[in-house]
């Protein structure tokens, strides 16, 4: 076996440190919203949110403006640190990506609600930023 085999077996055990020392600062959702008409704004609209464990950490950038000055990176953007590939292992979850027209997907932490700039693939976890969004 590799040292990355041996990670990944014990990986979320290894995430789920924050949830079990109490260090996650806020719960972090999944929200799936279904629109009952053939696309988003249309109808009436139900959502769905599922906890995501092992809590990823986040990141603010709010204050790092060697960051913001780049360009790819916005004020209030955040980055989802450290999901599980165990518990995630498709990239299209954590892009939230949607094959049906009437469902879209927001992260969800406090009483925000975010979509995603761009994911980026580690061996046993995913870092994902995302950015508010502005209508809910």
């Amino acid at each position: 076996m590799s040292l990355i085999s041996d990670l990944t077996a014990v990986a979320d055990d290894i995430l789920g440190v924050r949830d079990t020392v109490g260090a996650n600062l806020y719960p972090i959702y999944i929200v799936t919203r279904t629109w009952s008409g053939a696309e988003p704004g249309l109808g009436t609209a139900v959502d769905v949110a599922v906890l995501m464990v092992p809590t990823p950490a986040v990141q603010d950038f709010s204050h790092k403006w060697q960051d913001l000055a780049g360009g790819n990176v916005q004020q209030g953007d955040l980055l989802l640190k450290y999901i599980s590939k165990g518990a995630y292992p498709l990239e299209s979850t954590v892009r939230l990506a949607s094959t049906t027209r009437s469902v879209e997907k927001f992260y969800k932490i406090n009483a925000h609600f975010y979509s995603v700039v761009s994911v980026t693939e580690k061996y046993i976890y995913w870092n994902v930023q995302i950015r508010k969004v502005a209508h809910t």
